[in-house]
């Protein structure tokens, strides 16, 4: 195992105690804690730099637009853009897929079908159905019982009327890592356009958009030790320069008259207006976290906090655990029902217990979820700042509210 204990120093919530007890954070699925460096990067800003980017010659203002173009070639090399023209800051992970769906009419030509899978979160979900009312229609990779998806379903389902294929690289609900790169050279073949949505795979798998081969992939700074409110939009600078500007406004031209606009060159052509600049100076502090760590390590530490996760919780009386048959392909998740209990009720039991932090619900993919339990299903999710301990003590509390239950 490699043990990444010493990092909890880097992380103030754990030494916060409630009620005496401290706090087990398995959320961070829903959005990861975030290191003191990440925080410290974003105050530097307004101490030292507190100015707007790319308007002013003030000194001021030229270190601050330094330093959001130092970041945007940061997070650039991160996931291996081509250029740092081709990153696009957003506000998050929807936003971005909102912003391509929005010009998939103008992009699509005459093909009408989009292709999802069943397992989308509905930030890739939702963008793709509102598109219903301009003849596309939609259709979805299953999922098979163990969780994965059926490619054979898929290579019969993709032809010439394929627009957009977009899909998940690592399930939000069940942690399990998508052929992305395999889905991706299918499409092409076809001569699909094709988005991933990063956002879950982000925090612990190296991306390489060059080898991935993908034309659109997002994802969000909340869910890699990053701030919220700033996300990434990926694409080949052809496609990119094809969309619709998503808000027009301060940034994005370069002349303007009463007759004519000149827009800007990418990426200030899809970024009008102030940006978040203390966020995305953030974005880039976690960026160089994890880089530190490095996934390897990450890898190796979550897959120590998983093997007593596949180990004990299927064995908890009244647990019905929704897991990845191969631990080795799930990024740190658990879903699960505790018998006799509503998700919400068990969430909460937990919380005031033990001050256990978990989602509950049907995680925005309820298509999804509602296929496995109508009711909603309860999740933890595991990161480089938990420990075995933790997920003892987890297990431990789970166990005896089982028990309790009778």
């Amino acid at each position: 195992m490699t043990d990444l204990k010493h990092l909890r120093k880097d992380f103030p919530i754990f030494s916060r105690l409630i009620g005496g007890r401290p706090v087990i954070y398995l959320d961070t699925a829903a959005t990861s804690l975030k290191p003191v460096r990440v925080g410290e990067a974003m105050l530097s800003f307004h101490r030292q730099f507190p100015a707007n980017i790319n308007r002013g010659v003030c000194r001021l203002s030229e270190e601050a637009s330094r330093a959001f173009g130092s970041a945007r070639e940061n997070i650039a090399s991160f996931i291996n853009s081509p250029s740092a023209s081709q990153v696009i800051f957003t506000q998050n992970t929807t936003q971005s897929i909102n912003i391509v769906a929005s010009s998939l009419p103008r992009l699509a030509g005459d093909r009408k079908t989009i292709i999802l899978t069943e397992m989308e979160h509905h930030s890739n979900l939702l963008p793709w159905m509102n598109l219903a009312g301009a003849g596309f229609k939609i259709k979805k990779i299953p999922v098979t019982p163990e969780y994965s998806l059926d490619m054979e379903k898929y290579r019969s389902m993709i032809d010439r009327d394929v627009a957009m294929v977009s899909v998940t690289h690592v399930s939000n609900v069940l942690g399990m890592i998508n052929p992305v790169k395999e889905i991706i050279g299918i499409a092409h073949d076809k001569g699909a356009i094709v988005m991933v949505d990063a956002a879950q795979s982000a925090p612990h798998i190296p991306l390489d958009v060059v080898d991935m081969g993908c034309d659109f992939l997002a994802f969000s700074a909340h869910k890699m030790l990053g701030p919220t409110g700033v996300g990434v939009l990926y694409g080949k600078k052809e496609l990119l320069e094809a969309l619709s500007p998503p808000a027009f406004g301060g940034g994005m031209v370069t002349a303007v008259s009463d007759e004519e606009v000149v827009y800007n060159k990418l990426p200030q052509r899809l970024e009008a207006g102030t940006p978040a600049v203390e966020s995305v100076l953030g974005f880039s502090a976690a960026a160089d976290y994890l880089r530190e760590i490095g996934f390897e390590a990450i890898r190796d530490h979550q897959q120590a906090l998983l093997s007593v996760i596949y180990e004990k919780l299927p064995g908890i009386p009244g647990v019905k655990a929704y897991l990845p048959p191969d631990p080795g392909m799930n990024t740190g998740m658990a879903l699960f029902s505790l018998s006799g209990l509503e998700p919400h009720e068990l969430s909460l039991i937990l919380d005031r217990q033990a001050n256990i932090c978990m989602r509950s619900g049907m995680h925005c993919a309820q298509p999804l979820v509602s296929s496995l339990c109508p009711g909603g299903l309860c999740r933890v999710s595991m990161y480089l700042y938990n420990t075995v301990e933790e997920i003892e003590i987890f297990l431990d509390v789970l166990k005896k509210v089982s028990h309790d239950l009778g």
